[in-house]
């Protein structure tokens, strides 16, 4: 499956040579909630996961064909509604992290469904806040590594810790972290927007 812009999901069929495309329609609830792909995932049980620019998370069932939506939100409030999803990433334990445009990371509880919010706080504006991630990445210790518009986050799960890496305060060559490569020897290579740094 494929994504392109404002087309929509793209689906090959092989035997055919054809591909069926999927459409975000207003009056069907259970169609793709926009047409903008801004990500694609399958995860470790099979299930695909699309991220959308304007329509948020959407998961994939393959049995009907249909799309059901994931209400995330990073407060009570519905103006804190997650609408655009850049990033969907699962650790070594099988957790699955989402990675927000605006509104920070979240977690899916396997055990219930739910999804939980992380690192973002807005009725807490002097919280150190997470607001963009691009890009997800496990070191070989287990701490997530984010990146985004705002710099590189190395965020400590067990201990529920974040430290944040800028221009300013580290080697880091630019705020705008595009992607995160863990090495065997658990170096991370980081591409930004002035280039490659190794933390």
């Amino acid at each position: 499956m494929g994504g392109n812009l404002r087309g929509g999901l793209n689906k090959y069929n092989k035997e055919t040579g054809n591909f069926e495309r999927y459409l975000h329609n207003p009056d069907d609830p259970t169609s793709i909630t926009s047409n903008v792909i801004q990500y694609l995932f399958e995860d470790s049980e099979g299930v695909l996961w699309v991220g959308t620019d304007g329509g948020g998370l959407n998961r994939f069932n393959r049995d009907s064909e249909t799309f059901t939506k994931i209400d995330l939100t990073a407060s009570d409030s519905a103006d804190y509604q997650v609408k655009t999803i850049l990033n969907v990433y699962e650790d070594s334990k099988k957790n699955l992290w989402i990675g927000s445009n605006n509104s920070g990371l979240f977690k899916l509880e396997r055990g219930t469904g739910t999804f939980t919010s992380y690192l973002y706080d807005p009725s807490k504006p002097d919280k150190k806040n997470v607001q963009q991630v691009i890009v997800i990445e496990e070191d070989l210790n287990s701490n997530l590594w984010l990146g985004g518009g705002e710099g590189l986050y190395k965020f400590n799960i067990a201990a529920n810790e974040l430290t944040h890496y800028t221009a300013n305060n580290s080697g880091l060559p630019h705020n705008l972290v595009f992607g995160i490569l863990t090495d065997s020897d658990n170096n991370l290579w980081i591409s930004t927007e002035k280039g490659l740094s190794r933390v």
